[in-house]
């Protein structure tokens, strides 16, 4: 089941992974299985409930990292729970030129509703 689910994630074409996009794959609990293995490997990261992103590995670092940075990884998972979310207020301005000043952790604009949290390794999606 880790070979089957390996291929599976080698061969997708996004950087997020939802749960149930691996239904086709086996039984609930070996894919919990190997996906728990593949997390403890370094090859996927767990960000929130049902889900999970590739990860890349630096030799410069010795460590894996997110491909596209974190925020960028979050909104893509909004997007693909089918989330409506917009850049913030602050973003906005920067993009526009009427500031000058970079959001560094931008918050996100929901715009359906939800819940849970995103994270990875102490850094949140924040919502506005």
């Amino acid at each position: 089941m880790e070979y089957k689910l390996t291929e599976f994630i080698k061969n997708f074409p996004e950087n997020v992974i939802l749960r149930e996009d691996l239904t086709s794959l086996g039984s609930s609990r070996q894919i919990s299985r190997a996906l728990l293995t593949l997390v403890k490997q370094g090859k996927l990261a767990k960000i929130g409930y049902g889900v999970y992103t590739k990860l890349k590995y630096s030799a410069l670092a010795d460590t894996t990292y997110l491909p596209q940075g974190f925020v960028s990884i979050a909104r893509i998972a909004l997007t693909r729970m089918g989330i409506k979310w917009d850049i913030s207020e602050a973003e906005k301005a920067y993009n526009e030129g009427r500031s000058q000043q970079v959001p560094a952790n931008p918050a996100t604009k929901l715009l359906t509703r939800f819940r849970r949290k995103l994270s990875y390794k102490g850094m949140e999606l924040r919502y506005e």
